[in-house]
Formats: structure tokens, sequence, C-alpha cells
């Protein structure tokens, strides 16, 4: 009976717990539920901020560019953004001349240009993205919506460089005449095929009535297509080329600057070699240097130990014994320099005494050299037989010579 009430009482806790765990776990998916939602809740709150603050950023800007129009264009404002663009040639179709940059603008967009006629020809300012030209409105017959732009206008903003589904802005501006311009021709054969230039010029020009900073001009020449861009213009970067005497100078064609930047890449490329061939070479020089010095360096520590060590020795020399004495051995040591140095010894004396005189004579430390007698060859190192005297290794007669080598 107690085991079956320990068993259930057992089981009724496992269970009291496995709910309170489960209840913990519920607590905590609510509260990441609730953090998650509060979280999505704040990214759209500052989402919806930001839009709002870049549309009144849009608006004081638009504001700004509608003070800055009514001013410039003697109180004439208009912008159409959006317009579709849509490939024709109006100005042909009525024989214009001027006709590279007709365009054509919907019929709503007359009413609003009523006080723009007080200023002239109207020009406007096409811009697609970072892609930006000038045209005169020809008529307002474009179907709602689009913009009709000749070739040249529709090659510049919805051509191969345009954005996919380019939609094209038209903004009314107030073109001053130009004064001066210098175009940059694309090939350099330009000047050589050309004998007029400024005739040719005044021809091709007098097809526009404006011009912009980037526009591409092209000018028929026996049968082939020059290429010049628009380099600069005065007063402003787009004018208007209606009755104005308009300066034109021809800049370097791009393929000779193309070549002059490669003659100069080249030259700089070569005088970066000979730079890199100098610095070498120095740096080789300081080297080398830099080696002398510290060989010369090593050799004088070198020579000053080995002065040092021959000054050393040559103050624990005894005296030497008098030329009377009996028992005398004079040995001879013949240097590798040619020198020689004689000393008389007792023949009781150590081989020690020997090798200190050789080594007051040559500053050369123990294990740098050897001692040889000749027929037969005997060697004597200071590190073999020190401890002996000259009688014990044979060193008896009275007149003994010996050469030195250096190891």
């Amino acid at each position: 009976m107690d085991y079956e009430l320990a068993r259930a009482g057992s089981k009724l806790s496992r269970e009291q717990k496995a709910r309170g765990e489960a209840q913990k776990r519920k607590a905590e998916r609510d509260r990441r539920a609730k953090e998650a939602a509060k979280k999505k809740q704040e990214e759209i709150a500052a989402e919806l901020e930001a839009r709002r603050l870049e549309q009144m950023e849009a608006e004081r800007v638009a504001e700004e560019q509608r003070y800055e129009d009514l001013m410039k264009n003697n109180g004439v404002a208009f912008v159409r953004p959006g317009l579709v663009p849509v490939l024709c040639e109006p100005g042909a179709d009525k024989g214009i001349v001027r006709r590279a940059d007709k365009i054509l603008l919907p019929p709503s967009a007359r009413s609003e240009l009523q006080e723009a006629q007080k200023n002239g020809a109207m020009f406007f300012e096409l811009s697609c993205g970072p892609l930006r030209s000038h045209g005169q409105v020809l008529d307002f017959t474009a179907d709602e919506g689009t913009l009709g732009l000749p070739p040249r206008l529709f090659k510049a903003l919805a051509g191969p460089s345009a954005q996919p589904n380019p939609r094209v802005t038209a903004r009314y501006v107030k073109l001053p005449k130009g004064t001066f311009a210098r175009l940059q021709p694309r090939g350099a054969d330009f000047q050589k095929e050309v004998d007029d230039i400024k005739l040719v010029l005044e021809a091709v020009l007098h097809r526009y009535a404006t011009l912009t900073v980037g526009d591409v001009v092209s000018v028929d020449v026996a049968d082939k297509t020059h290429e010049l861009r628009v380099l600069e213009l005065q007063p402003e970067s787009a004018v208007s080329v209606i009755e104005t005497d308009l300066e034109v100078d021809i800049a370097p064609s791009v393929e000779n600057e193309e070549a002059v930047a490669a003659a100069e890449a080249e030259e700089a490329k070569r005088w970066a070699e000979a730079q890199r061939v100098a610095e070498e070479e120095a740096r080789r020089k300081a080297e080398a240097t830099r080696l002398v010095a510290e060989e010369e360096a090593r050799r004088a520590a070198a020579e000053a130990e080995r002065e040092r060590w021959r000054v050393a020795k040559a103050s624990t020399l005894p005296p030497e014994p008098a030329a009377a004495e009996p028992n005398l051995v004079t040995v001879m040591v013949r240097m590798p320099d040619g020198s020689r140095c004689s000393r008389r010894y007792q023949k009781a004396d150590p081989l020690q005494l020997l090798y200190d005189a050789v080594e007051a004579h040559t500053g050369l430390e123990p294990g740098r050299y050897q001692l040889v007698r000749t027929l037969p060859r005997e060697v004597f190192s200071p590190q073999d037989n020190a401890e002996a005297t000259l009688q014990t290794v044979g060193l008896v007669c009275r007149q003994e010579a010996l050469m030195m080598e250096v190891l």
C-alpha cells in the first residue's frame, strides 16, 4: 500500500513539473513573439518616418527648384516628370532645318506654358537619371504621358546607356545665347578629312537649337560620320545656338588624347622602372657599403683583440736567458708573412713558454695556429702538449727552426 502511494506521488510530482516547464516555455514563446512584433512595429514606424522625411526633403528641393526656376525663367516654372520617351521626327516631317532637338509635349502642357511665350523660344531640360540634354518644343501633339524625341535625343536619353523602361523629366528653362563651344572629335582623322572645319560645323550646328555639355554632335563627311562631344560651353553649360555668333574650338581628338595618355603612361612606366633600378642599385651599393663597413669593423675588432692578447702575452714573458748560459735552445719560428720570431730557451722550459712568445709576436690565440717542424713533419699545438718541455718534445738542438701555420 505504501509503495503504491509513493509511486502515485512520484508520478504526480513529475506531471506537475512537466506542466510547470511547459508553462515556462509557453511564456518564453509569448515573450519572444511580443518582442518580435514590437521590433517589427518599430521597423515599420522607422521606415514610414524615413519615407516621410524623404518626401519632405523632396518637396523642399522641388520648392527650391521651383523658386529658382521662377527667378531664372522670368516668372515661369514648369516640370513634367515620368514622361515615356517616344521616337519621332516632327521637325523632318515639317521640313524644319533646326530639327535635331525639336520635341513634342502633350497638349495638357500648353496651358501651363502660356506665360513662357513672352520669353521667346521654349527650351526644356530633359533628364533621365544621370543623363541630361536640352531641346526646343515644336508642338503639343504628343500623347498624354509621353514625350516625342528626335533620334539624337532619344539615343542620348533612352538609348543603350539608359536605364530599363526609361522615364524622362521635362523642365522648362530659359537658355542664354551661346558664345563659345569646345568640341572634341572621337577619331584622330576628323581634322585630316575635313578641309574647312568652320564651314562644316556651321552647317551642322545650323540643325541644332540647343547645345549641352556632354552632347554628341554628328558630322557626316564623304559617307563617313564623325562624332564630336561637347566639352565646354559659355556662358553656361547649356546654351541656345539660335541667331548667335558662336565661336567654336576643336580640342585634340579622344584618340589623340588616348595616344598621348598611353605614351605618358609608357614614359611613366619607364621612369618608374628606371627609378626602381636606381633605387635597387642604391640599395645594393648601400648594402655593399654596410657589409664593407661591418667587415672593416670586424677586422678592426679582431685586430684590437689580437693586439690586446699580444700585449697580455708579452707582459707575462720572463726575461730571455743570457747567451752564455748552458742548456740553451734557440728556437726560430717563421711566420706566414715571412717575419721571424726568435728566442732563447732553457731545454727544461715548458713548451707553453714557446707558445707565449709566438702569441706575444702575432697576437693569435690558442686554437688559431700550430707550429710545425719539417723533416720529419711534427706538429706542436698548444691544445695538445702545452704542459711538456722543450726537451721532452725533442727540441734540444742548439738551433731549432719551426714554421707557424694559421688554422
